[in-house]
């Protein structure tokens, strides 16, 4: 298989680029989802992709596709593959492409040291983008937790 889901190429340089800062994978599909009619569009290939995430210490995965913002370790999705990476869903910026109860909104994403914060905004009635909500992470033993 030629490509970016060549597993064993994949593995071999996320092995090449082991020790390097915040590690993060982005995809168009995310590989979770807030609500169940969107799992069918979810990463294909995710379960056999994400077990290498978590040997080779990945440690932020992206997405977007469903235009429904949401953020979450991935831990709460696939419990079984250890290591904790925290997954962030992208909503809809500046298209008419919004879902109920997300409005336009954008991920800020911050790294500190052993930290990472996503903060939400959302795009508000007089069109200017506004802090909704904030995800903050810290690192720990089993990857990542979420911050105290």
């Amino acid at each position: 298989m030629q490509g970016a889901f060549d597993l064993k190429r994949l593995g071999r340089r996320l092995a090449r680029a082991e020790g390097a800062g915040l590690r993060i994978a982005a995809f168009h599909h995310p590989v979770d989802c807030r609500l169940p009619q969107d799992e069918k569009n979810l990463l294909v290939g995710r379960e056999s992709v994400l077990p290498m995430f978590a040997r080779h210490g990945l440690d932020l995965i992206v997405g977007g596709h469903i235009h429904d913002p949401y953020v979450a370790l991935s831990g709460v999705r696939y419990p079984e593959v250890g290591r904790r990476m925290v997954i962030a869903v992208a909503g809809t910026c500046l298209s008419r492409r919004t879902r109920k109860g997300a409005p336009n909104s954008f991920n800020w994403m911050e790294v500190a040291a052993d930290r990472l914060t996503i903060t939400r905004y959302d795009k508000r009635a007089d069109h200017a983008f506004t802090p909704e909500r904030e995800h903050a992470f810290r690192r720990s033993p089993e990857g990542w937790a979420v911050a105290d």
